[in-house]
Order: C-alpha cells, then structure tokens, then sequence
C-alpha cells in the first residue's frame, strides 16, 4: 500500500511540474504580440531596453499609435503609454480608447488583461 502511496505521490509530482507554468523572463516576454476584439487589432513589440510600440487599428480603419515603458514583475508586466480600449464596465470595447498604464499577466508566449466579463489575450508572433 505504501508503495501505491509513493508512486502517486512522484507522479503527482511529476505532472505538477510537468503543468506548471514558470514565470516568464524578461528576454522571454520580448518580442511582438498581435490580439484583436470586437473590430479593433492590436499589434504590440516589446524590445529588450524596456520601451514598447504599438499600433492599434480601430473598427472604423484608423489607426493609432503610441510607445511607452515595460516593466516585468513576477507575472506582472505593466506597459505605461499603452493605449487602452476596452472597456471592463460594458461587454465589447470602448469607444475612446484612452493612453494609460495597465497591466498584463505574462505567460510564454502570451500576455493576458483578465477583467468583470471575460479577457483579452495578446499572442506572441
């Protein structure tokens, strides 16, 4: 019985680690990322000396653009200067997409804004 107990518990181990999703580094999250949502296509480069460009396409065809500062805390990753347009008290985006500083949750090969109605997920290109 005790063996069953032992095997169990390495391979419970095993998958734990197996499945556990580490911490990105911050040569990891470089690079560029592309989302859309209800119309509006986000394009976002993040280089190794911290600044970050993005173009962001609204549903009307008009483009925006903007730059800024990143920052990698734990899973953290803040972009200051990115322009936002979502909009977490209605279901769908904002209308005024707004410059501002906001937070991303950094996975390899992601980077997820969770909020009240669901998420918006930027992939890695």
């Amino acid at each position: 019985m005790m063996k069953w107990f032992i095997a169990l518990l390495l391979v419970s181990g095993f998958l734990f680690w197996l499945l556990h999703d580490p911490t990105p580094s911050e040569d990891e999250v470089v690079g560029t990322y592309v989302g859309t949502h209800n119309g509006f296509s986000d394009h976002v480069e993040l280089a190794k000396d911290h600044r970050f460009n993005q173009v962001l396409r609204i549903p009307n065809g008009d483009t925006m653009k903007s730059s800024g500062t990143w920052s990698l805390k734990n899973k953290a990753l803040n972009l200051d200067g990115y322009i936002f347009f979502l909009d977490a008290q209605v279901e769908g985006s904002s209308d005024k997409p707004e410059k501002t500083s906001l937070i991303f949750e950094a996975y390899r090969g992601m980077l997820i804004r969770d909020w009240d109605t669901g998420f918006y997920r930027l992939t890695q290109q």
